[in-house]
Formats: C-alpha cells, structure tokens, sequence
C-alpha cells in the first residue's frame, strides 16, 4: 500500500513444520514500479519471514529474462540455483548467515 492505494501484491507460505519459506507472488504494478516500492516490500517481508523464527531459507522464482527482479534478489542476498520445471529461476536467500 502507498498510502490508499494498493500498488502490488505479495505472497508467501512459511510452514511451521518446515525451515523454509516460499514466496509464491510477488508483484508490483507496472504503474508503480520503479519507485522503491519492491524493495520496501521484500525488505518488509523477509523481515517478517525472519521474525517468525523457524525459518531458515526463503526461495522465490521468477523469469529468468526479467533483470529487475534479478538484480532486486540479488541485492538482497538471493542466490540463483538454476531454472526450476517450467524454466523460471529459483533463488535462494539463506537467513541467519547460513549458505544455501
């Protein structure tokens, strides 16, 4: 949210019986992108992801030709492990100082 107005949709899936989380959806709108509101978003959610306390890794796939979500994963600390069935890129980010 930007305000009153809703500039992008997130999803994730954190099981408790699991140390790892998903991010399934993660998407801001063409008309807001480029404004830092991605990178507020991931920021805010890995934290909340991080506060939850049992997990230890968080994945996320996207197209592989899209270069701004790449370089936003990777900025924060996401490593690519390679495309996935469908050809999109899964990326890892190891919390608590762990490698993936």
């Amino acid at each position: 949210m930007a305000g009153d107005r809703i500039v992008g949709f997130l999803m994730y899936e954190a099981p408790q019986d699991d140390d790892e989380a998903r991010i399934y959806r993660f998407m801001i709108d063409r008309v807001h992108q480029g404004q830092g509101y991605g990178k507020a978003a991931l920021r805010e959610v890995l934290d909340e992801i991080m506060r939850l306390g049992h997990i230890s890794h968080v994945l996320i796939c996207y197209e592989p030709g899209n270069e701004a979500a790449r370089r936003l994963y990777r900025a924060a600390g996401f490593v690519e492990e390679g495309p996935d069935e469908d050809g999109e890129m899964i990326a890892d980010l190891a919390l608590r100082g762990e490698q993936p």
